[in-house]
């Protein structure tokens, strides 16, 4: 009799990084992260099945405020060191 392990396999989401900055509008940091969480890839006929991963990044790991006093907390820093070397990939950095 022969076995056969099963494995779940897991389509390989792109990674997305919003930039975070002092100052900025937090609608430029949400309404972009909202459109990639709910956005379909290429290869993806649903919408909202998150396709990609979204994280913040800004230039170090502190909290940062956005114009209307809105503290946010980065998930990473732009120092390529922390995530270039995922196994899912690279992060792609959004402006």
């Amino acid at each position: 009799m022969n076995t056969f392990m099963h494995q779940i396999v897991r389509p390989v989401r792109t990674r997305i990084g919003v930039i975070g900055y002092d100052g900025i509008m937090a609608l430029d940091l949400v309404g972009p992260m909202e459109a990639f969480a709910r956005a379909p890839t290429a290869d993806s006929s649903d919408a909202g099945v998150g396709s990609y991963e979204v994280i913040v990044l800004a230039l170090d790991k502190r909290p940062f405020t956005s114009e209307a006093g809105l503290v946010m907390h980065p998930h990473t820093c732009l120092d390529p060191r922390p995530w270039s070397h995922s196994p899912q990939g690279q992060t792609k950095a959004v402006r």
